[in-house]
């Protein structure tokens, strides 16, 4: 985000969605379902000047003081474990 020119960023609602994973019998109420759901959230980079950039994140504050050195280094390539 930072290479792109940006600070100041949020997460929206991308999509959600659930499925039927499971059922079981109850003797008490029947069968029953198993559901998982799964949400996917998108980023969405904001200008300082725009509605609602008083309650974004900010990466540089997220990396700390030594933002720089992380982003001229890039992504991790392993676990780093």
């Amino acid at each position: 985000m930072i290479r792109r020119g940006g600070d100041l960023f949020v997460f929206r609602a991308a999509g959600s969605d659930s499925r039927i994973t499971g059922t079981t019998f109850n003797p008490y109420v029947g069968f029953q379902t198993f559901t998982e759901s799964r949400q996917r959230p998108a980023v969405q980079m904001l200008d300082p000047a725009a509605a609602g950039a008083r309650d974004a994140l900010s990466v540089r504050a997220l990396l700390r003081p030594d933002w720089q050195r992380i982003v001229a280094e890039g992504l991790p390539t392993g676990c780093g474990a």
